[in-house]
């Protein structure tokens, strides 16, 4: 609290040299050239030297989709991730530590960048955004109601990040260099050109990000161990990353004829990350025996991620348009790990168990994915009035991925495959999809968007080694999609919405994979795994900027990643997705912006409610019925003309998954911006968690008992826990709109007035 007391002092301590200015400057050559000019007369004409109109962005904008977050209008997002913009959004809830994205207290999200679909497992999706430089992300798109045209993947809804475009005409651009500090050193820079000569715009941007991080987690507890007996355990671990990542994108859009477009774009993202694991463990078996695991991992993951697009648009006729998209998905992920461990009882002595070569005083883990995507798309609008539109439109795409994983263990001076953890998958998928969509207008107050979609996938995975077939999937739906408003003022409107969505299990998910967690338990994958169907409404006002919204969604089948289960002659614990029966969600989401005075803004996003869901794969079925919410606020500060500060920050209340139960915790981050004169670009510093909030919390066995009847704690810690994450940053514009120095001042002074 008292760091949070400080900031107030020192933000109430600037605002007071700032609250007599005004955000726009008719003179920038200060006060004191400012009184120089001649008074006498008050009709002598005088000229303004320079003109500096800013218009800012909301944070958050709300639509009928969902929500709109515009990345640039927040001081913190320089130099920040694209995963660390998102945790900051509303609604969103990322775990770190099993690599999920919730939105508004729900799994099952599908991410989109520029509206093609991410077709990777969850993990490297995260893994991904947190390598991607939030400097080159124009805004991002929370969608719980996405229209017809989008995927129907993703229960929860789409999350889709639109990268930054520059429509006028010149040569422009931008950079940026940042350096920071928490557990460990931070530091990268962006370089952003784009040339438009009114015909062609070339476009194109580099980015490099450094962090050297931290995570720790404490865990204890009791159950009843296939290896051990009823036992009862107290673990520590600590994990240092040191990653590296590089992104580029390069494209164009042409203007071949008056009505006829052309588009394309390359993107590539690489990155290395090295982890050190220290684990330490200790088990107690009744009555009195003790054992003791000391283990040390170290990794290495470097994954290359390349998307090449082309996309061509025709306007037939005025009101009437024809577009053709391609994209390819090229991405690979090699994971090896070594893994030095001993596991001695209260004597020292080593010990072992029978038949089972992981408690090797050595294993080597091995890890890599290899996915291809291809996707095809048409779309076709006509406008038959102002008040009548027709879209509809045919998708396929084919995913070919292969996974090969399994540990060696050093036994009797050799390495030796745990013919157990070894596997090749192969997964091919194809989905074919279809849509229309009508978009009537009835009066000038009501708009009605009604459609359908539907898609038909077939999944088949398949071991790569003997070509045995593991699982093959064919799923048809149908997924109508229904959005009504409805004017009832000026700056009032009511909004009602109903689609229907799925959640398709990953091929990670449904692969019989082994990965080495620990000595007692492997991580695996579910071949029996049910996608998950959704069925989601929506009723919302809007007023004045304010918005209101209930949101009731039902899903069948939901999948929890995590769950602890027995295999059939072994004795280690199996960890691995289950799904649950349902799970019901009632949820208010309220927005509200205030403006306090011309220097002082702020917005407030509340999201919570009622949560209901039943476990099946336990010891005997459950229920759990909750209420949730998570508060999201942004505070933007006008200190003087060139000054601007900002204070952000989140908070999620308990929630619980299966049988999980993990407190609450939040996040508070303060930022302060400083605009150079001359246009010398900016400087930017924050501080990212300031009170020391990234700490979970999780209690496993709260709600019913797995098959272990395991009882326990884990206690997460992120890296700003020990220290919060500083950083400066630098950033510049550069270049002209290519319009001569008489047109834009006629624009300027048109402005004006």
């Amino acid at each position: 609290m008292k760091h949070f007391l400080l900031i107030l002092s020192l933000l109430s301590a600037l605002s007071r040299n700032g609250t007599g200015q005004v955000r726009g400057q008719a003179d920038t050559a200060g006060p004191s050239r400012a009184r120089q000019q001649d008074t006498t007369s008050p009709m002598r004409a005088r000229q303004l030297r320079e003109v500096i109109v800013r218009s800012a962005k909301p944070s958050v904008q709300q639509s009928i989709a969902g929500m709109v977050v515009n990345v640039q209008s927040s001081i913190l997002n320089k130099g920040s991730s694209v995963l660390e913009v998102l945790e900051r959004s509303p609604g969103v809830q990322l775990d770190h530590r099993n690599n999920t994205i919730s939105l508004n207290g729900k799994a099952g999200i599908t991410v989109m960048i520029d509206g093609k679909v991410m077709h990777m497992p969850e993990e490297e999706v995260m893994q991904l955004l947190n390598g991607m430089s939030a400097d080159n992300i124009d805004k991002i798109e929370l969608l719980s109601a996405p229209p017809s045209r989008y995927d129907a993947s993703g229960s929860a809804g789409v999350i889709n990040i639109v990268m930054k475009k520059i429509k006028r005409q010149g040569t422009t651009g931008a950079f940026s260099l940042y350096g920071g500090y928490g557990w460990g050193e931070k530091g990268g820079g962006s370089f952003s050109l784009d040339h438009n000569n009114g015909r062609t715009d070339w476009y194109g941007s580099y980015s490099f990000m450094h962090d050297h991080s931290l995570t720790s987690f404490v865990a204890g507890g009791t159950n009843l161990n296939p290896a051990l007996g009823e036992s009862s355990f107290d673990f520590g671990n600590a994990t240092s990353y040191m990653s590296n990542v590089h992104n580029a994108l390069a494209g164009f859009e042409t203007r071949l004829r008056p009505r006829l477009s052309l588009g394309a774009s390359l993107s590539y993202n690489n990155s290395t990350t090295s982890t050190i694991t220290n684990n330490l463990g200790k088990y107690t078996l009744l009555p009195d025996s003790v054992l003791v695991y000391n283990g040390d991992i170290h990794g290495r993951s470097h994954w290359d991620n390349l998307i090449a697009s082309l996309t061509a648009e025709k306007e037939i006729r005025k009101g009437e348009k024809l577009s053709i998209g391609f994209d390819w998905l090229d991405y690979t992920n090699n994971r090896p790990s070594t893994v030095l461990g001993s596991f001695v009882d209260s004597h020292g002595e080593t010990v072992g168990i029978t038949g089972d070569s992981l408690f090797a005083s050595a294993n080597k883990g091995y890890s890599s994915t290899a996915i291809g995507v291809g996707v095809a798309k048409v779309d076709y609008s006509v406008s038959f009035s102002d008040k009548v539109r027709f879209e509809a439109g045919v998708k396929g795409d084919y995913t070919s991925s292969t996974s090969r994983s399994g540990i060696e263990s050093w036994i009797n001076g050799a390495w030796v495959t745990n013919a157990a953890s070894a596997n090749a998958i192969r997964m091919r998928e194809g989905i074919a999809a279809g849509y229309g969509s009508w978009h009537i207008a009835g009066g000038e107050k009501t708009t009605l968007d009604i459609g359908a979609r539907y898609e038909y996938s077939r999944t088949r995975l398949n071991d790569a080694g003997t070509g045995e077939s593991i699982a093959d999937r064919r799923l048809g739906e149908w997924f109508p999609n229904l959005l009504l408003t409805r004017k009832v003022g000026e700056h009032s409107e009511w909004q009602l919405s109903f689609t229907r969505r799925i959640t398709r299990p990953s091929y990670r998910a449904l692969s019989s994979f082994i990965s080495y967690n620990d000595p007692l338990s492997v991580i695996t994958g579910n071949p029996l795994l049910k996608p998950t169907l959704t069925n989601n409404g929506k009723i919302g006002y809007l007023s004045h900027g304010y918005s209101f919204s209930l949101l009731f969604s039902r899903d069948d089948d939901p999948i929890f990643g995590w769950a602890l289960t027995p295999q059939a002659g072994s004795q280690l614990v199996y960890i691995r997705p289950e799904n649950l029966a349902f799970q019901h969600n009632l949820t208010l989401e309220v927005n509200l912006p205030f403006t306090v005075t011309s220097w002082w803004d702020m917005s407030y996003t509340l999201s919570g409610g009622w949560r209901q869901y039943r476990v099946t794969y336990t010891q005997a079925p459950a229920e759990k019925t909750w209420f949730g919410y998570s508060v999201n606020f942004h505070e933007n500060l006008k200190l003087s003309t060139r000054l601007s500060a900002e204070v952000s920050g989140w908070y999620n209340s308990t929630s619980y998954e299966a049988t999980v139960r993990t407190k609450g915790n939040g996040e508070l981050n303060v930022g302060i911006k400083k605009e150079l004169n001359k246009n010398r670009g900016s400087l930017q510093f924050s501080a990212t968690d300031v009170l020391r909030g990234m700490n979970y919390k999780s209690y496993i066995g709260v709600v019913g008992k797995d098959a272990f009847d395991t009882r326990s704690y884990v206690n997460w810690n992120e890296e700003s826990r020990q220290f919060p994450i500083l950083k400066l940053t630098y950033t510049r514009s550069f270049g002209s709109d290519g319009k001569p120095k008489a047109e834009r001042a006629g624009e300027e002074k048109s402005r004006i007035k």
